[in-house]
């Protein structure tokens, strides 16, 4: 009886502590499904195509099309498959923890040819700005974390509701990478907007030095906002 009722106990508390990931909305680290790319039979199936992750990281993929989708992820070495997320339904998601350093392809099976690649490694900066004007903190996510010359650089910027913790949707934002002397080397534009609070780029350096990476914010959830801005510095080895 004393068993039973230990059991019981265990599984309510489990219960609690879990998430319902069904439903999450969104997640610090997200790939999202994008809206009506089944439909237009477009490029692009996902926000990013590359990701790197650090080890025993969870990644979500939100499904924000009107149909539903299967992730199913593998090793890029070998293509064994790692896990199948079965059918996402729309506005629903799927999470998955990486416990192991390595590269993995994750696509969908109805689109064998839209895939991305997650690169999983503790080789990785995170620098989190928060504190800011409009309560969305930013992290800067930099893979190497310490670059190289000729060497292709990522980044991933996510923002994040700064009382919740979960990623802020609607950014109107703009992201710089400029050298010792100020001058920028790489910008987004004026303005790009970020539809599920997560956006990748790359560069490759071509001079070791120092560096810094800028992101700015110009509006959220359509709606101009006091401008934040956090800087990163670097440096660029051979």
């Amino acid at each position: 009886m004393l068993r039973r009722i230990t059991v019981t106990i265990a599984v309510f508390l489990i219960s609690i502590i879990l998430p319902n990931m069904n439903n999450i909305a969104f997640a610090n680290q997200v790939i999202t499904i994008l809206s009506g790319a089944t439909d237009t039979g477009g490029q692009v199936l996902f926000d990013t195509m590359f990701y790197p992750l650090k080890r025993n990281t969870q990644l979500v993929w939100l499904n924000n099309d009107n149909v539903g989708h299967r992730i199913v992820i593998t090793t890029a070495v070998n293509g064994n498959r790692v896990v199948d997320s079965g059918i996402i339904k729309p506005k629903n998601s799927f999470s998955y923890i990486f416990y192991s350093p390595g590269t993995y392809r994750f696509s969908s099976p109805d689109f064998p040819n839209k895939y991305g690649v997650i690169v999983v490694t503790n080789d990785i900066s995170n620098v989190v700005a928060s504190h800011l004007k409009n309560n969305v903190d930013i992290q800067v996510t930099r893979y190497p974390s310490k670059p190289k010359v000729g060497e292709l650089t990522h980044f991933v910027i996510t923002f994040i509701k700064a009382n919740s913790h979960e990623n802020q949707e609607h950014i109107d934002y703009r992201f710089t990478i400029s050298d010792s002397n100020g001058k920028i080397l790489y910008t987004t534009g004026v303005s790009r907007h970020s539809t599920s609070g997560v956006e990748s780029m790359s560069y490759r350096f071509n001079h070791p030095g120092n560096y810094i990476s800028a992101v700015t914010i110009y509006a959220i959830l359509f709606q101009p906002v006091i401008e934040d801005q956090t800087n990163s510095s670097f440096e660029v080895t051979r």
